[in-house]
C-alpha cells in the first residue's frame, strides 16, 4: 500500500472511531425526577473544511457538572483519535429550582386563565434562561410558552390560542410580583 493511501485509510478510520466514540444521546438521567434527562449530547453536522473534518456536537446538562463531564469525554475522544476539541457557543446549565418564588406565583396564576391545574416539569434543554442565569447568578427564572406541535421539524407550528393564554399568564404573574 502506498504511503498516501495508508494515510487516507488511517484518517478515515480516525474519523469513524471518533463518530463511534463521541457521546451521543441520553447520557444520564435524574434519580430524583422521573423521566428527567440530566445530560445528553447529540451529533450535529459533520462537514469537510479543506483537508479537515469538523464534527459538531451539542452537549446539554442540568448543571455545570454534567456539561463539564461531557466535555471531558469529548476531549478524551479527540486525544485518542488525534483530533482537536474546540468548544464554542456553550449552552449554560439551568438547574431546576423547585423552591422558586417566581414558579409558585406563576403556578397560582395558571388555573384561572387555563381552567386547569398546571403541570410543572423540568428539562435539560439549552434555553435562554441558562444564558440569563450565567450572567446574573441566583436569578429566579422559569420558562413557559405556548403549545408547539412537531417541534424542530419542517411541520413545526404554534397554537395561536395558547399564545394568547400565555400572554395572559405573563401579565397576571407580573402583576402578582
Amino acid at each position: 500500500m502506498e504511503k498516501a493511501t495508508a494515510e487516507k485509510v488511517t484518517a478515515a478510520q480516525s474519523i469513524i472511531n471518533s463518530l463511534l466514540l463521541l457521546p451521543n444521546g441520553v447520557l444520564t438521567v435524574s434519580r430524583e425526577i422521573d423521566d428527567l434527562v440530566n445530560a445528553s449530547c447529540n451529533l450535529g453536522v459533520v462537514e469537510t473544511l479543506g483537508d479537515t473534518i469538523k464534527i459538531s456536537l451539542m452537549p446539554r446538562g442540568m448543571s455545570l457538572f454534567y456539561n463539564q463531564h461531557t466535555e471531558v469525554k469529548i476531549r478524551q475522544v479527540a486525544e485518542l483519535t488525534g483530533a482537536t476539541a474546540v468548544f464554542t457557543g456553550r449552552s449554560p446549565a439551568w438547574p431546576y429550582n423547585p423552591n422558586s418564588e417566581l414558579l409558585k406565583t406563576a403556578v397560582a396564576c395558571y388555573p384561572p386563565i387555563f381552567g386547569k391545574e398546571v403541570k410543572v416539569t423540568a428539562i435539560h434543554a439549552g434555553l435562554e434562561c441558562g444564558l440569563f442565569m450565567d450572567k446574573i447568578p441566583n436569578l429566579d427564572v422559569i420558562s413557559f410558552g405556548p403549545t408547539i406541535h412537531d417541534l424542530h421539524t419542517p411541520d413545526e407550528r404554534l397554537s395561536i390560542s395558547s399564545t394568547g393564554k400565555v400572554w395572559e399568564l405573563l401579565k397576571a404573574t407580573l402583576a402578582q410580583l
